[in-house]
């Protein structure tokens, strides 16, 4: 498995064990998510992510930079972040987009996906988590006060609750 090339620093395992998703690592063009069969540990598919952003001068690098992916629990989707402000919903038996939102804040820090596999909570930079459906891709709530950049975010056991940490700040909401 570490012998493939391009795997990216990145990585989820799908909760049923068939998929590992990789990704960031790849500043330039072609940005991409490998998705690895996990018992071989063979490449079944490198998916590009198509958003036509050249790279941003100031960052040094493409703005569709993966910064998160994770899968939902039932593995069904897989759900990444890119730095130019955008949350990609995939169906990881095709490779295929299925959802995208735009226009999020840049720099997304944290990704987790709740229990029943309904919503998933963004960190952000802006120092607020916001909530998103996965089905529709759009934001249903926002939850400001934190003192610094939400670097962590957890859903808890239950689904009820959501926990964002920013510098040693946690607050469970």
């Amino acid at each position: 498995l570490w012998n493939v090339p391009e795997l990216g620093h990145i990585v989820a395992v799908d909760p049923k064990g068939r998929w590992i998703a990789t990704g960031g690592g790849f500043p330039q063009p072609p940005i991409r998510w490998p998705l690895l069969d996990a018992a071989p540990g063979q490449v079944v598919r490198r998916v590009d992510i198509d958003d036509n952003a050249p790279p941003d001068p100031r960052i040094g690098f493409n703005p569709s930079y993966i910064g998160e992916i994770a899968f939902t629990p039932d593995g069904s989707r897989m759900v990444s972040t890119h730095y130019y402000g955008t949350l990609g919903i995939w169906d990881p038996e095709t490779g295929k987009e299925v959802a995208r939102s735009r226009g999020l804040p840049q720099g997304f820090s944290s990704l987790a996906i709740s229990p029943d596999g309904r919503l998933i909570g963004l960190g952000r930079p802006d120092r607020k988590i916001s909530i998103y459906e996965v089905a529709s891709s759009k934001e249903v709530l926002t939850l400001p006060g934190h003192d610094s950049q939400v670097r962590d975010v957890v859903f808890t056991r239950d689904g009820r609750g959501i926990v964002g940490n920013a510098d040693l700040a946690p607050m469970l909401w």
